[in-house]
């Protein structure tokens, strides 16, 4: 049996309210989030910065043209550009940043927060509307009904059922 961590986000959008928020990590997530785990604590698991420096060190690695010919890595930047990567995404920043990957690899757009619906419907589909609020963080059923909807599949197999 592998060990569930339990996530308390520093900020979120109910504490004001005083609410607190713990998200359950399984080990499927826990093994693909490893790796930017492994930092300070006061450090964001995410950076801009970071993910900027390994997609130029990507493309630097898988350069055709040797480095003493041509522009050399770099040489081409802006000595202060006006814009740099930040040191954390927000909602907006994490946002344009997977729809500018989807984009690069040529797939259907899609943003962050369809994943979370798109859980919530998974697990009230095994687990049951309690399941979906637990999972989603809800405090009523209500709001985790307009995350987590109902699927099709389930109103046609009750209709095949019942004639």
């Amino acid at each position: 049996d592998q060990a569930i961590l339990a996530v308390a986000p520093q900020t979120h959008k109910t504490e004001h309210l005083g609410k607190s928020r713990a998200i359950a990590v399984g080990p499927k997530a826990q093994a693909v989030l490893n790796p930017y785990l492994m930092r300070p604590d006061v450090a964001y698991c995410f950076s801009p910065r970071e993910s900027e420096k390994q997609r130029r060190q990507t493309r630097s690695e898988a350069r055709k043209t040797p480095a003493s010919y041509g522009n050399c890595p770099g040489s081409n930047r802006k000595a202060s550009p006006k814009k740099q990567p930040g040191l954390k995404y927000d909602v907006a920043s994490y946002r344009k940043a997977v729809q500018r990957a989807c984009k690069i690899a040529k797939v259907e757009q899609w943003t962050p927060n369809q994943l979370r619906h798109t859980r919530g419907t998974e697990v009230r589909k095994t687990h049951g509307l309690e399941g979906a609020q637990a999972v989603l963080g809800h405090s009523t059923a209500d709001t985790t009904q307009i995350y987590a909807k109902l699927e099709l599949e389930r109103a046609v197999d009750i209709a095949r059922q019942s004639g």
